[in-house]
């Protein structure tokens, strides 16, 4: 399998688990917490604190040192 639809895959996958855990989340949720999940700024911050929080391993890299150039 090429490494670009490797990570394609990989990416799909985590956004679907992603969306998932924020379904879960507003329904358990209350208070504050559940409006600002209904709120767009809110599942978004949502969703992108997932992802990144679980990306492959070899992505992390890139965060860590944004001034390394390829």
């Amino acid at each position: 399998m090429p490494v670009r639809r490797f990570y394609e895959n990989t990416f799909a996958q985590i956004l679907n688990d992603a969306i998932f855990a924020l379904k879960k989340k507003q329904a358990k949720s209350i208070d504050n917490e559940a409006v600002e999940l209904q709120y767009h700024s809110g599942q978004i911050k949502f969703v992108a604190d997932y992802i990144l929080n679980r990306l492959p391993a070899g992505e992390m890299t890139i965060i860590d040192h944004p001034n390394q150039s390829d």
